[in-house]
């Protein structure tokens, strides 16, 4: 230790200032013994690695220096002190209209005491400054305290409050105890065992308006048991006191009884949120005010309970954990959130004004449902997000109100235009002063299904389109057997088809259908003609679009037998026996955006038989009229949407005759080659009309029967005695159901 060391006791004056410091807030309860004691303008001392600790009084402009490695124990400052320490240890530093600076990993510990005091004399403010940086400040009670007028910077440092045990503003463990000064904290922590930083009046002060500025930037608070900031009153006989709190670039406050913040006794708090995320509640009491607001991405998951004001801007959130009441919502572009994992929430404003979205829940009839409450009036332009679900609404009387207002200009629209519920769709209607959910109708009267309940129809109806363009439908044998060879073979064939299915079949839908089929035949010849039996197999993708934007997908896969009878007088007769496994995928959007999957699967069994003749013409030319009876049946099924909804499918049925006739030429080719282009007419009629299909506890009627005209042409070549080639392309047009286009190309190959 080296330096001017006073050892007389200092004047009276400095006395009572001490006496007055040693008894704020109960520091110790026993004054220490100040063995080391600098005083006056130009009074240094320097405490050394090795020095033994003692107790510091500097005074009067003096100044002590700690080096690194030097450690003393309590140190107290009056009237313009300076200490300064570097990678030094302190048992705890008093400091009244003086300046602290602690840098490099120091450490202020104190046993018995406040870790950090900046006081003043009674009356007036304080005017000590202390900067605090890379170092780790803890103090019993209260990690640090702050009079009115002091300031207090902390750059990359810890403030921890030890418990005393007691109860109170400040008892239990208090980080920081701010009595109106400035606080700034930069990459920082402040902990307190009970609440993280208490602000309060002071009735000793110069100032019977006090205000604490508070800035945390990057910096974490916790109140370990408490909530992370009180701002409340000591004593009666404190004035009312304004915190004005800046939480920014990441900083959490976070309360181990779940408040980020609590105002009381009247006392008024400004919260600014920029750039950080809150995790909590703020309660404040009927007598206090605070106002929040809301910027540059900050959200607050938590209730908010009297909440004087809060203003959310176009880039921030609010996610509501329970019912709130704010007195002044204005919503600058922001979104309010009801919707969490469960329950239902009420959000209670005295007004409303700006532009905002919020996420809800409703229950039919809405008893539980989330719901805006304006008691006053409000202004402005709203949207709402009401959460879709795939689950029926429980039954009951009268539309469901999810905002009620005193009055006023403000109008509310559904962000998507509508919202699905269960089975059908429902649109946001102004009554009177409230804004309501009703069931959207059509042109006709008739409810709007939603998406769910489209797709689940669309995937229930598709299996007899899939079925039949698996067959090619104008072209059943596989290839022209009739062109000279008709041994035993093997052949291949690759087919696409797209179906337009109308609304009237009981639900709108386009299907694009891809797939291969393979497969092969042995040749039997009997007096009556020439008999091919054959086995088939193959696979197809068909994919649905709806029109909201959601998806089915049908994949398909399929075994077969066939025979093919040609007479030598020109008859024939084809049959096919196919057993399908389908796998089934729903891929909904619902009108909210949101995304919803289920899938099934089952079996469906058909037949097809067509008889016709085959009758030579002249000049090559040839005519083959003929009638083709099928028939399917494919598995009833259940599943249900991983939003809630139920959709269960019975058997579904297909009946289809058909008429028609093939025009055709042969061109036999120098080479050997022969040709045989074609083209076709037919008229078909679905017979079958019932095929149900329950959505939840509503029932509807998949209908393709009706009429249709079908249109076909191809070309058939025989390039070598043994191998064939054909391509054929298809066209439909009906009632319910339309076939744009089918292609399908084929080979065959004769033994």
């Amino acid at each position: 230790m080296n330096g001017e060391k006073q050892l007389a006791v200092p004047n009276a004056r400095h006395s009572l200032g001490l006496i007055i410091l040693a008894n704020i807030l109960a520091l110790s309860s026993v004054a220490p013994a100040y063995a080391g004691a600098i005083s006056g303008p130009g009074a240094e001392a320097t405490v050394e690695p090795g020095d033994t600790p003692e107790n510091w009084t500097v005074v009067d402009e003096a100044v002590l220096t700690v080096n690194p490695g030097g450690a003393t124990q309590a140190i107290i400052l009056e009237n313009n002190g300076v200490v300064n320490i570097t990678n030094g240890s302190t048992g705890g530093i008093s400091a009244r209209d003086s300046t602290v600076t602690v840098s490099a990993g120091s450490n202020i510990y104190a046993s018995t005491g406040i870790g950090l005091t900046l006081s003043s004399l009674r009356g007036q403010d304080s005017s000590s400054i202390a900067t605090v940086e890379g170092s780790a400040i803890n103090g019993y009670r209260l990690g640090a305290f702050q009079a009115t007028g002091s300031q207090l910077t902390l750059d990359g440092s810890s403030v921890y409050g030890r418990s005393d045990g007691q109860s109170g503003l400040v008892g239990g463990g208090v980080g920081i105890g701010n009595r109106g000064g400035v606080l700034t904290a930069r990459n920082s922590s402040i902990t307190g065992e009970k609440n993280g930083i208490v602000v309060f009046g002071d009735a000793n002060s110069g100032t019977t308006s006090p205000t604490a500025d508070i800035s945390l930037d990057k910096t974490d608070v916790l109140g370990s048991t408490g909530a992370a900031i009180v701002v409340g009153t000591l004593d009666s006989r404190d004035p009312l006191i304004t915190a004005n709190i800046l939480v920014t670039n990441g900083s959490t406050l976070s309360g181990g009884n779940g408040n980020f913040l609590e105002v009381s006794d009247g006392n008024t708090a400004n919260v600014t949120v920029d750039a950080s995320h809150l995790t909590g509640n703020a309660l404040i009491d009927a007598t206090s005010v605070a106002n929040i607001g809301l910027q540059n991405g900050s959200s607050i998951t938590g209730q908010l309970t009297h909440v004087t004001s809060l203003a959310v801007d176009g880039t921030s959130v609010w996610n509501m954990t329970d019912s709130s009441t704010v007195g002044a919502l204005n919503m600058q572009g922001g979104e309010v959130h009801f919707a969490q994992a469960s329950g239902y929430r009420k959000l209670t404003v005295d007004s409303l004004s700006g532009t905002g979205t919020y996420f809800m829940n409703v229950n039919f009839p809405g008893a539980n449902g989330d719901q805006l409450i304006v008691n006053g009036q409000a202004e402005g332009n709203h949207s709402l997000v009401v959460k879709n679900t795939g689950l029926e609404p429980v039954k009951g009387d009268g539309d469901v109100v999810v905002v009620t207002t005193g009055g006023g200009s403000a109008d509310f629209t559904l962000r998507d235009g509508v919202m699905d519920y269960g089975t059908f769709q429902y649109e946001l209607q102004k009554q009177e002063n409230d804004w309501a959910l009703v069931q959207v109708s059509d042109d006709g009267g008739n409810p709007v299904i939603t998406p769910s309940a489209a797709t689940a129809l669309g995937l229930f109806s598709a299996a007899p389109t899939v079925w039949y363009g698996e067959l090619a439908t104008l072209r059943t044998r596989m290839g022209e057997l009739r062109m000279g060879n008709a041994g035993s073979g093997a052949w291949t064939r690759g087919y696409g088809n797209k179906f337009d299915v109308d609304k009237r079949s009981g639900v709108a839908y386009q299907q694009n259908q891809q797939g291969f089929s393979l497969g092969a035949d042995g040749r039997l010849n009997t007096q009556e003609g020439e008999w091919l039996l054959g086995v088939l197999g193959g696979y197809s993708k068909s994919d649905l679009s709806l029109s909201s934007g959601s998806k089915g997908r049908v994949d398909s896969y399929y075994i077969g037998a066939y025979t093919t009878w040609l007479s030598p007088t020109g008859y024939y007769v084809d049959a096919v026996v196919k057993l399908n496994h389908l796998n089934n995928k729903a891929d909904v959007r619902m009108s909210d955006g949101q995304k919803s999957k289920g899938d099934y699967s089952n079996l469906g069994l058909g037949g097809t038989l067509e008889v016709g003749k085959h009758i030579k013409l002249s000049e090559e030319w040839f005519v083959e009229p003929y009638a083709q009876f099928s028939a399917l049946a494919v598995a009833g099924k259940d599943f249900t949407l991983n939003n809630g909804m139920r959709a269960d499918g019975k058997q579904a049925d297909s009946i289809l005759g058909k008429v028609g006739t093939t025009l055709g030429r042969n061109f036999n080719l120098a080479n050997g080659t022969k040709v045989q282009p074609y083209v076709k007419l037919a008229a078909a009629h679905e017979f079958s009309k019932g095929n149900k299909v329950t959505v939840n506890d509503t029932r509807f009627t998949n209908d393709f029967s009706g009429t249709r005209g079908e249109l076909g042409a191809g070309i058939a070549i025989q390039v070598r005695e043994r191998l064939q080639f054909n391509v054929n392309a298809d066209y439909s047009s009906g009632d319910k159901i339309d076939q744009p286009w089918g292609l399908s190309t084929g080979v065959r190959y004769t033994f």
